[in-house]
């Protein structure tokens, strides 16, 4: 059993074709690489942008005054009850 008897044949080629073979494979790694690359969208200083950065700024500074404001609610009634206590035992 003779395997790839065709070997000899592709070693006679000129060297022009493996030189186009190879042109050839370079330009579709290239389409390939060009079509899968991502794109990225650059949004240039404007108005509109500006005004967003101002309003999330806002709403960030809001939301961080709420939750302080709730974390020391939920502080305060355990410390209310601890100093009713002391106070209760104080006064029996």
């Amino acid at each position: 059993m003779q395997s790839l008897p065709h070997w000899p044949a592709i070693a006679a080629l000129p060297k022009g074709v493996f030189f186009a073979a190879g042109a050839v494979f370079v330009l579709l790694l290239v389409v390939l690489w060009a079509l899968n690359r991502r794109r990225y969208v650059i949004l240039g200083e404007s108005e509109a942008i500006r005004m967003a950065v101002i309003q999330l700024g806002r709403i960030a500074d809001s939301l961080e005054r709420l939750s302080l404001s709730i974390s020391a609610e939920a502080k305060a009634p355990a410390e209310h009850k601890e100093t009713a206590a002391a106070f209760h035992a104080l006064h029996r």
